[in-house]
């Protein structure tokens, strides 16, 4: 099964909404609203009927309760269970086919803020710990470091995260990465935003995306990133995602399309869309 949660800039949520391809947006009559149920995934270089789909169910205080994920034509269905404390996602378990219930990632937060991410082998018994990020925050609360510790084989797996801001938005991200004790610049992200307010972060609570979703910066600015551009030290090889925005009638996202390009210098080597279509109900 394809993860769904690619890239980035992609949402969820569950409904008995129609899986037409392009539906129709009902007009938002006065007083009415409307939920984000999830969304529809689809690769420009596989079978068209090649689709994966992603939807959520909610909490009674609208946080994510669980969600599943399944591949047109699939025979699994993965489901995936969050527990809060306090409003703020502690546990995400996974359960797909008919394997148990298993701890995918735990959270621990300090003076509010979230402070570690534990990733947990779901293969291994005993919740045995894959990874974890260590995040740092400036001193107005803005996320300006994460630091990416992992069990095996440290000595180059290790790397660290610098972000820089500009204004309210994130503008590059520097990976350095651990070779056996010193940690040297090993890729660079450059992030472009537009002028729209970035309301595709926001639509599930407590931060869901970016906890769920790994380490996706691009979240927390408060405008849409359209495109990111990853160069790689001492080589000529970089890879650009630009995203194109459509929204409905009643001006919610309707589909987000990443083209997706790697390049050796000024080559392109190779190209590809992923297609993100909403989906919503009414309340």
């Amino acid at each position: 099964m394809k993860k769904t949660l690619l890239y980035l800039m992609a949402i969820a949520m569950l409904a008995s909404c129609s899986d037409n391809d392009n539906p129709a947006p009902e007009p938002e009559a006065p007083g009415e609203k409307w939920a984000f149920t999830g969304w529809d995934l689809r690769y420009s270089d596989e079978d068209p009927g090649d689709s994966s789909f992603f939807r959520v169910t909610y909490n009674a205080d609208s946080t994510v309760k669980e969600t599943k994920e399944w591949d047109k034509g699939g025979t699994d269905t993965l489901f995936s269970y969050f527990t809060y404390f306090e409003g703020k996602m502690t546990r995400y378990e996974t359960k797909e086919g008919s394997r148990e219930k298993q701890l995918n990632t735990s959270y621990f937060y300090k003076d509010g803020k979230l402070a570690r991410i534990t990733r947990h082998d779901d293969y291994a018994p005993g919740d045995a710990v894959l990874s974890y990020d260590t995040l740092i925050y400036n001193t107005g609360g803005k996320l300006v470091q994460v630091n990416y510790i992992s069990p095996v084989q440290p000595e180059y797996n290790n790397k660290k995260y610098f972000i820089t801001w500009t204004g309210e938005n994130i503008s590059k991200v520097e990976m350095h990465r651990n070779n056996n004790g010193a940690y040297s610049l090993s890729e660079t992200e450059v992030y472009t935003v537009d002028n729209k307010p970035n309301i595709v972060s926001k639509m599930l609570k407590d931060d869901y995306l970016f906890k769920v979703d790994g380490i996706s910066y691009e979240y927390f600015c408060a405008n849409n990133v359209v495109k990111v551009e990853m160069t790689e030290t001492g080589t000529e090889w970089r890879k650009v995602r630009t995203a194109t925005i459509t929204y409905n009638e009643r001006g919610q996202v309707n589909k987000f399309i990443n083209l997706n390009e790697s390049f050796s210098g000024t080559t392109l080597n190779s190209s590809y869309t992923s297609d993100l279509l909403f989906r919503y109900i009414r309340q």
